[in-house]
């Protein structure tokens, strides 16, 4: 098969898994000259199938993708077709050594994504947890930790907050705008899609990278930079104090530029999902030969 031959992608979940896999199908249609839709169907006129952490049997040629930690209820592990994971902490995992990793889609380059200054002097956390229970040693966004640092910085400095939860993927983008420092989760040892959105969106953002997650980021972004705040949640609290005091002035000018530049560069979304492009392609070109 050439490179340049047009493919047919079908793209299959039964979970909403943050609405990644609706983001690759919409970068595939925007960046590349390949076709690409959402389905569960079994038989249709696909020639790939991208699977989400679960799949079916199918004579054509597929891949599977997993997002979740190995223990997710549902999660099948013993798939036959080619494995892709998500570079961040599932890549580091030896459950998932046999996969491809590959970076997350965000789609920025549309007008929801265009940056706010913030107003000067003006504090606004932004912090969109999935879940405010803790299940499994991965899926953990400290809620209740962060919660309360938050409302103590309230109290004591008058630093404002927004939680945003039970929104669609619009509101939460808005939201995120009007906010001036953005925090993904401390927990873990991972970035996460809210925390690349930040990024895309001009904002300081602040995360916990373990050493083994900041390896995979830089092995996957061609070693570019890490450009998130690294905190532990212990720390966050003086993290957050510091962030403020020493760079405030800058945070929606230097650093908020400095991240989309960052972003613009070396995670775009028409570079990114080239990765998934190659996948496909990979895969039936085995399956023709």
């Amino acid at each position: 098969m050439v490179a340049d031959e047009e493919m047919k992608i079908q793209i299959s979940k039964h979970t909403p898994l943050a609405m990644a896999p609706d983001a690759i199908c919409e970068a595939i249609n925007k960046h590349t000259n390949h076709t690409a839709f959402m389905s569960n169907e079994m038989d249709t006129d696909a020639d790939v199938i991208h699977f989400n952490n679960t799949y079916w049997l199918t004579d054509k040629p597929a891949v599977i993708h997993y997002h979740s930690e190995p223990s997710w209820k549902g999660l099948q592990l013993d798939c036959p077709y080619k494995k892709l994971v998500n570079a961040q902490y599932h890549a580091t995992l030896p459950e998932y050594a046999d996969c491809e990793p590959v970076r997350q889609v965000i789609n920025f380059d549309k007008p929801e994504y265009n940056m706010i200054k913030s107003d000067r002097g003006v504090v606004k956390f932004g912090y969109s947890p999935t879940s405010r229970v803790k299940v499994g040693q991965w899926h953990d966004k400290g809620y209740e930790q962060t919660i309360a640092i938050l409302a103590e910085l309230k109290a004591e400095r008058g630093w404002d907050y927004d939680i945003i939860e039970g929104v669609n993927i619009n509101e939460c983008i808005q939201r995120k705008r009007n906010c001036t420092i953005i925090i993904d989760e401390c927990v873990t040892g991972s970035y996460h899609r809210s925390g690349l959105e930040a990024l895309a969106l001009g904002k300081p953002t602040v995360s916990y990278l373990s050493q083994p997650v900041i390896d995979m980021f830089l092995k996957s972004s061609g070693r570019h930079g890490v450009p998130f705040f690294s905190v532990k949640i212990e720390g966050l609290k003086d993290g957050l104090i510091r962030l403020i005091t020493d760079f405030m002035p800058r945070i929606s000018t230097e650093i908020g530029f400095y991240n989309r530049f960052w972003a613009a560069q070396h995670w775009h979304p028409a570079d990114v999902v080239q990765e998934y492009i190659n996948a496909y392609q990979s895969v039936k070109d085995s399956y023709n030969d």
